[in-house]
């Protein structure tokens, strides 16, 4: 009895997907690009003491300039031309405070006062995130195939820069987001 009542369910079923599936054809798009991927994240490393192989680090940080890329978004930003975020996109940067993430002056440091041993005189100390200080960058991508000559297509739509996270020693100990910056 239960087989009676299942078999025109399952039949009903199969046709639906049958109906549903001939009206999901895929459509050449008008302006010939074929959305493959939105918001797919990739990452390069630019340290060698990282889980990629060492010749695809080389090729990679060889044939890749940091300094001009961070130089030129830290630029942008706080000339305003481009906006950076905390958390993109809930929390957004002021130009100010992403001088302030990329300069900090450490206010407590102190040395011994040269002119009068024995007493200690205020020195404060400048830390600077530069290129150098950045281990990856992490990219959010839009991938395209334009069927009209077959060719892929990525745009870079939000670039996210990191540091080393560091214990009092200053040891690393992982890294951490100091913003990201969206691109138009």
């Amino acid at each position: 009895m239960k087989t009676n009542i299942l078999l025109p369910i399952a039949s009903l079923t199969i046709l639906s997907l049958i109906f549903s599936c001939k009206n999901t054809s895929l459509k050449e798009p008008s302006n010939g690009k074929l959305l493959w991927a939105e918001n797919v994240q990739s990452s390069l490393s630019l340290e060698t003491d990282t889980i990629w192989d060492q010749s695809d680090l080389t090729n990679a940080a060889n044939k890749f300039d940091r300094k001009k890329l961070i130089s030129s978004i830290t630029k942008a930003v706080l000339a305003g031309k481009i906006k950076a975020y905390r958390n993109f996109p809930n929390e957004e940067l002021s130009p100010v405070d992403v001088e302030h993430i990329l300069v900090k002056w450490d206010s407590t440091a102190q040395i011994e006062d040269p002119k009068n041993p024995g007493k200690f005189i205020s020195a404060p100390i400048k830390n600077e995130i530069t290129s150098w200080n950045i281990p990856f960058i992490r990219f959010t991508e839009k991938i395209e195939l334009d069927t009209l000559d077959y060719s892929v297509s990525k745009k870079v739509s939000l670039v996210s820069l990191y540091v080393y996270k560091c214990t009092e020693t200053g040891a690393p100990i992982g890294a951490i987001k100091i913003f990201d910056v969206k691109l138009n």
